[in-house]
Formats: structure tokens, sequence, C-alpha cells
């Protein structure tokens, strides 16, 4: 996590039950600071609102359809809110390059590690910063207030914005419903729960204090026998759930939870304001401001040991796949087995756990009685003869060397010099035909003919492309068409979701999948689509 400007803005991200006057709050914390001529960013992170008394500068209605969503999905209300911020969750890096862009001040260098060509772009094109600083972010969150505090997107979404600004959740409570001794417990409770959910600061907004003062409520929090007392009277007038007398449960649990969380009350910070006069909205500001330099004391430095020791279990991890590729590899080339891969005996492992081990297992199967053939047709250019570069030479000869009794080739045009120079370190083994790959006819006599030289058929490999070796300016228009419409059919496809075309596979990258779909790994794999285009699918 970058280190945070000292001018950095605020994220105020306001949170509440259906009914507590949320919406209503952040309209006036909005209209307060335009008051001061410090105007704040504002998010709708709401899916399922109408209309909010509120300008938005980022509104997740404009990203997602919540009742398209509702009727796709075929969801309910909760339902389609959740899955309205899990898809708004996938653009989060976008989210936070505009925020950067238009809230850090001018010069700060972004909290984004390694930034990608998409978020560099979406960076450059958000509003260009103004003369005046932003002070504040102002965030409004579902009423469904479980749907986002415990769904995986809002954790992104809080976790994302926490490190990037200096966040404080702002709890909006109901006073008028909260003065019954459990109603408050439960308030306090949830409260509780969502401030060790996020690990966030967390300020307690007692909200329509024009209703109702919330004197009580700080009073309950900061003295325990007033809430006991108020317990007391509660019972003996039969407002307490599980009778009188002190006896019920209700009444022993809400005295044990008042002593539990105790504790708790000293760590947050209480006001009272009421959304509809503007009343004690500028102690909540002064709360704000309080809290954000407790973000920067204590929550941030936690938030960077976390993030730490996650990169460093992935770095290990990462560390641990490159060694044993290394080693992989190592075997691939040598021809040799470790004796990490052998068992105690010097037999193999029953069943390969890499592509070498795989590789390996292949020599077993002569002795298990295979004596068919494997194929590999290779659809190239009728107009251009093959001149050997297509071919994985290294691959064949470990093909042949693992048990492989013969490989067969089936080409348009005749094999080059790699290719004959294998064939003579494997006399009878490698052999090559010539055959129409166009033409299902002519494929089919090819591997009749196989079938009846070898006795059987164990694998085809099929390399589906077109290949012209010849400078690049050279290429005629139409030629380009030909390359383009077998190589890449799906360009524009490529074009949309990557922001660009990969390179063309070399034959040896071929080789692993190859291996894999031969060995006995892949026994039991049927109907499978292994792209190797350099590019990540998306099903």
């Amino acid at each position: 996590m970058a280190s945070t400007p000292p001018s950095s803005p605020v994220a105020v991200v306001c949170v509440g039950m259906a009914g507590s006057g949320k919406t209503t709050f952040m309209q006036r914390i909005n209209a307060h600071l335009h008051t001061l001529n410090t105007p704040p960013y504002v998010m709708n992170l709401d899916p399922a609102v109408r209309t909010v008394p509120f300008d938005s500068n980022i509104d997740i209605r404009d990203s997602v359809n919540y009742k398209e969503v509702m009727k796709q999905y075929n969801l309910g209300p909760n339902g389609g809110i959740l899955t309205s911020l899990n898809l708004f969750a996938t653009k989060i890096d976008q989210v936070l390059a505009i925020l950067e862009k238009r809230c850090l001040p001018a010069g700060a260098a972004s909290t984004t590690l390694n930034p990608t060509p998409r978020e560099q772009s979406t960076a450059s094109a958000a509003p260009a910063q103004s003369s005046k600083p932003i002070t504040h972010i102002l965030v409004d969150t579902p009423g469904q207030i479980e749907v986002f505090v415990w769904s995986a997107s809002g954790d992104i979404l809080l976790g994302s914005l926490a490190s990037s600004f200096p966040t404080v959740l702002a709890y909006i409570i109901d006073t008028p419903r909260t003065t019954s001794t459990s109603t408050f417990m439960s308030n306090m409770l949830y409260a509780c729960s969502i401030l060790y959910k996020t690990k966030l600061p967390m300020i307690l907004v007692f909200n329509k204090t024009d209703i109702q003062d919330a004197e009580f409520a700080k009073e309950w929090m900061t003295d325990f026998e007033a809430f006991q007392a108020a317990l007391r009277r509660e019972q003996e007038e039969g407002e307490v759930e599980g009778g009188m007398g002190g006896s019920g449960y209700m009444n022993s649990l809400l005295n044990s939870m008042s002593l539990v969380l105790e504790e708790f009350y000293c760590h947050l910070s209480v006001v009272g304001v009421s959304s509809m006069t503007g009343q004690g909205v500028d102690e909540f500001f002064a709360a704000v401001k309080e809290k954000a330099v407790e973000f920067e004391r204590d929550y941030k430095p936690e938030l960077e040991r976390r993030r730490n020791a996650r990169e460093k279990d992935k770095e290990s991890q990462r560390e641990k796949e490159v060694e044993r590729l290394m080693n992989d590899m190592a075997v691939s080339r040598s021809g040799q087995t470790p004796a990490s891969k052998r068992q105690p005996s010097g037999r193999w492992k029953d069943e390969p756990e890499t592509v070498s081990e795989a590789e390996e297992a292949l020599s077993d199967e002569d002795e298990d009685g295979m004596e068919g053939g494997l194929v590999d047709p290779d659809e190239d250019d009728p107009d251009a003869a093959h001149d050997g570069d297509e071919y994985d030479e290294e691959g064949l000869a470990q093909s042949l060397s693992n048990g492989a009794e013969k490989v067969y080739s089936i080409d348009f045009g005749s094999v080059g010099s790699d290719f004959d120079a294998v064939a003579q370190r494997f006399p009878g083994r490698l052999l090559a035909l010539n055959a129409d790959v166009t033409s299902e006819a002519s494929v089919t006599e090819a591997v009749d003919k196989i079938i009846a030289e070898a006795g059987g058929l164990h694998g085809i490999v099929c390399n589906a492309g077109r290949t012209k070796h010849k400078p690049a300016l050279d290429f005629t228009t139409e030629e380009i068409k030909q390359q383009w419409s077998v190589n890449q059919p799906d360009w524009e496809q490529q074009l949309k979701y990557y922001g660009g075309l990969p390179r063309l596979t070399e034959v040896e990258e071929l080789r692993g999948a190859y291996v894999y779909l031969l060995s006995d790994a892949a026994s039991y794999t049927t109907s499978i689509d292994i792209p190797v285009n350099g590019v990540i699918g998306i099903c």
C-alpha cells in the first residue's frame, strides 16, 4: 500500500439499516460541504434506488441495470442488489483510477501498483483536477446493510477504497426506534460486528434527533448503571420480552451484553445529528477528522501489515512454482529423474503430478503393449512448401525416447532438414505422409494408412493454422486476410476484450498440452479445449 498523501481526502462510507435516514443524512452532509465551498466527490452504490436527493459523480446505476440483473438471473430484490454490486466490483480498478485522478493532490503518486494500460487510459480519460481540492469522498450504500457489509463485493470495494484514501464508516442509527433497550442493544451488536468485519474506524450517528434526542443513548453507552436502570424500568412495565422480575432470557442476555460491549464503546465516536435541521453536522465532521487521524495512526499500519503478509505468501508460492518448473525443465532436457520424484524403492509415483512426470510416464507404456502411432496433422498453406521450422524437433525426439512406437506427420508439403535429422536418429519410427488436410477424405485415407501400418492409433494432435515465411511487407491484402481468417478468426473479439492481439504460438509451447492429453494423467479428461494462445479465455 502506497503512503497516503498528507492532504488526501477522507472517504466517508455511510452504512445503516433501511429506514434509518441514511440517504437523507448523505444529502445533509453533502449540502453542508457545499455551503462551506468545499464540494465533496459523491458515489452512489445503491443500484435499486430510484432517485437520490444529490448529484453523484460515480453512480452504480450508470454501469449496472438492477432490474435487468433481476430479470436475467431470475433473482429477488436482495439477490439483485448483491449481483449488481458483484458486477460493479469488477470495475473497481477504473473507479480507483478516476478517484485518484480527481481527488488526489496534483503530482501525487498513484496508489495503484503497476497500473495496467486500461487503468492508465481510464485515469487519462478522467476529468482534470480543478483548482479547488477535494476534501471528502461521500459513499452511499444500499439499505440492505447485510448485503453490502457481508458480501465479497462489499469487502473488495471497502478494501480498495481504504488502500487509497483514509476511510471512515458512518453507521446511521434511527434514534426514535432505539429508545428500547433491546433495539438499542441490537444496533450496538450490529455496529460491533461491522467494526470487526471491516476493521475500519467507525462513527455512530444517531439520526433524527429533531424527533428524539440522543442523550439517552450516549448515557447508556457511558454509564452501565443507567442502562441497567432503564432495563429494570422496562421489565416493571412489561416491555422487555422474556418475563418479569429479571428472570427472562432477554433480560439476562441484555445484562450480559451491556457488560461485554462496555470496552467496545470506548473506541467509538458518537454524535447526534438531525438530517432535517442540520443540527450536529459540525460535530460529525469533527469526529471524521479525528477518525482520519486514527486511521493513519492505528488502522493503516495494520492494513499494510496484512497486505504485505498476503504479498509475501503469494511471492513464496510463486517461488515454489518457479523452482518446481525449473526442476521439470531440467529433467525434460536431461531425460533423467531427480530423486525427489522417485519412491524409496526407485519406482515412479503412481499418478504423475507434473508435465515432466507425464512425459516420463509414457516410457512405461511400451511395456504395457503400446504398439500404435502418434499422428501430428498440421494444416499449412498449400501454396507454400514446409521448410521444417514448424516442427518441435526436441518434442518429437522426446516422444520417441519416452516410448512412442511411431510418430507420423501429415502435411501438405515436404518435411524439412530438421525433421529428417530426427528421423535418422530413430529409423523407421518418425514418418511423414502427404495429404490435403482441408479435405476430410484425404485425411481419412492417411489415418487409415497409419492404422494399417502401425496397427493402432493412440493420439492425434491437430495444429490448425496457416504459415507463410516471407517479410511482412511483402504480403498482399488477400494473403493477410487468408492468414487472419484461419489463425485469428475472432480477432475483433481479441481487440475488444484484450486490447490487442497475442503473437502466434511457437510450436515448442504446444508441447505441454500434447504430453498431457496423450498421457495417462488425461485418461478421464473429456471434451476439453486447451487454448494455447497467450490470453485468458472468457467462459
